[in-house]
């Protein structure tokens, strides 16, 4: 990470199961560093949905943007 880095954090699913599992980072390099967390909620942006949703089926559409597919059948095949 670089110094004055900043981190998005969204969920942490593997932890709601496993106490044991930490999402969370070194805090001595979190200080050391200047990085700076800030956790969200996919709710506390509803509000710009419809945009997202426009803006990315533009993108889509006149190719500024692609889809990453990873595509697999079954699953003993992923």
């Amino acid at each position: 990470m670089n110094t004055f880095g900043r981190v998005a954090a969204c969920g942490v699913i593997s932890e709601y199961a496993d106490a044991g599992k930490r999402a969370a980072p070194s805090m001595l390099n979190v200080v050391y560093k200047r990085i700076n967390i800030r956790g969200f909620l996919a709710v506390d942006l509803m509000s710009a949905y419809a945009d997202f949703i426009s803006t990315t089926a533009d993108y889509l559409r006149d190719g500024k943007i692609h889809v990453l597919e990873d595509i697999s059948r079954g699953v003993e095949n992923v």
